[in-house]
């Protein structure tokens, strides 16, 4: 609600501002079509952005923008645009009017998303360091770690009194200056604990954040994705890197023992579709029987990922985001959790949700359970509607439990930093 109010009143100093410019301009003598036509154009363009802003009505991420706003929105917001650029070529002093407008809203949306923020990229790490101490910063969070573009050496200047790793980089970091990793009791058991550098910070339930907002839009068929209708469906809708020889063997061999199935995987490059065929063929499978999607804006992603019937998680590096999005769709995830973080994660998501029986820890067992529900239409059946049933009570996809839970974490560490 604060975006829309700060919004409106933007756009409401940018309306006052191209009035009084007409007024300046003698609007009396300005009254011919190209100007009337160049005012109405402004104002019905500006007309439009307003109903894309109380559409909005909260912040969005960039990254799900164009799965929370309706097509009917984005229309709305692209003809205003195309009439504020007309109004502002047929009246020209509306260009400069537009141009504050959008500098007042500018700092005015940046002032309620952010107490305070810096753009620091151009900094030194030991720069950075010096000016977050300046700035009293209690918790320093990497969200990075070993992962591309990671600046570890802010932390390694102590940023912070406090400083911890979360979410990016899914184990230890094996340094002094990271006092803390957020995990949960699965991720990282107790007896774990001592393969780490540093103190583990327990969340209550899961280690996972998750958005409880996420449009799901309306599910696809079958044929419009390529599967057939009547085909058990298995499936890794995940990162091709996470699949090795091992785990393409498990697969290969669920193929076969259930004739009547495809698995569905996402792959971009013609060359990674080209090489899992190769190697499914080498296997004794046909390559008919790999079925390969590719990226859609996240709300259509969501829609079509719950026409597959099991999602196989892959090992030793599970799915992490990818097996939540198929459990908020009531796709059942079967994981083979390992001893390290990275190999727990779809476990963690599916002791969240209270499916202990989709856990399992051997190749043979991962096989087996994959057979079981794959083979049994009553036993997956029974899954998906324990999943429903949990999905509706689960901590999992509680985003403001979620917080709730990461600030008292956080306020515990701040313990040792108050005064004495």
């Amino acid at each position: 609600m604060s975006f829309l109010i700060s919004s409106l009143l933007a756009f409401a100093a940018g309306t006052s501002i191209v009035v009084q410019q007409a007024l300046n301009a003698n609007l009396r003598t300005a009254l011919n079509s190209a100007a009337w036509s160049g005012f109405v154009s402004y104002f019905v363009g500006l007309l439009c952005m307003v109903v894309l802003v109380v559409v909005l009505r909260d912040p969005i991420p960039s990254a799900t923008m164009a799965a929370r706003i309706p097509w009917w929105a984005w229309s709305g917001g692209m003809f205003g645009a195309i009439f504020i650029a007309l109004g502002i070529l047929l009246v020209p002093k509306i260009g400069a009017a537009t141009f504050i407008a959008l500098l007042v809203a500018g700092q005015m949306l940046a002032s309620v998303a952010f107490d305070h923020f810096e753009d620091v990229s151009r900094r030194s790490d030991p720069e950075i360091a010096a000016f977050m101490r300046e700035l009293e910063i209690d918790i320093a969070v990497d969200l990075m770690g070993y992962t591309n573009e990671a600046r570890p050496g802010i932390f390694a200047c102590r940023a912070a009194p406090v400083q911890m790793s979360y979410l990016g980089y899914p184990g230890t970091l094996g340094t002094s200056f990271m006092d803390y990793i957020l995990a949960d009791e699965f991720v990282i058991p107790p007896e774990a604990q001592r393969y780490y550098a540093e103190k583990v910070l327990y969340l209550p339930e899961c280690f996972q954040a998750n958005d409880d907002r996420c449009v799901v839009a309306p599910r696809p068929t079958r044929a419009a994705e390529g599967l057939p209708d009547d085909a058990f469906v298995f499936c890794c809708i995940n990162n091709n890197y996470k699949i090795n020889p091992p785990v393409f063997d498990s697969w290969m061999r669920l193929l076969q023992a259930t004739p009547a199935s495809v698995l569905w995987l996402l792959a971009e490059h013609p060359q990674t579709r080209e090489n899992l065929r190769c190697e499914a063929q080498r296997r004794g499978v046909s390559p008919d029987r790999l079925i390969f999607a590719g990226r859609l804006l996240y709300s259509e992603h969501l829609g079509r990922l719950g026409l597959a019937d099991l999602f196989l998680d892959t090992l030793p590096y599970n799915a992490g985001a990818t097996a939540s999005d198929a459990l908020r769709v009531g796709v059942p995830v079967l994981t083979c959790a390992g001893e390290a973080f990275v190999s727990r994660m779809a476990g963690s998501l599916l002791r969240c949700l209270d499916l202990p029986e989709l856990i399992t820890y051997t190749a043979g067992g991962y096989e087996r359970k994959a057979l079981e529900l794959a083979h049994s239409p009553q036993a997956l059946s029974e899954v998906k509607q324990r999943l429903a049933q949990n999905l509706a009570r689960s901590p999992l996809f509680d985003t403001g439990r979620f917080c709730r839970n990461l600030e008292a974490a956080y306020r515990s560490t701040l313990v040792s930093l108050e005064p004495r």
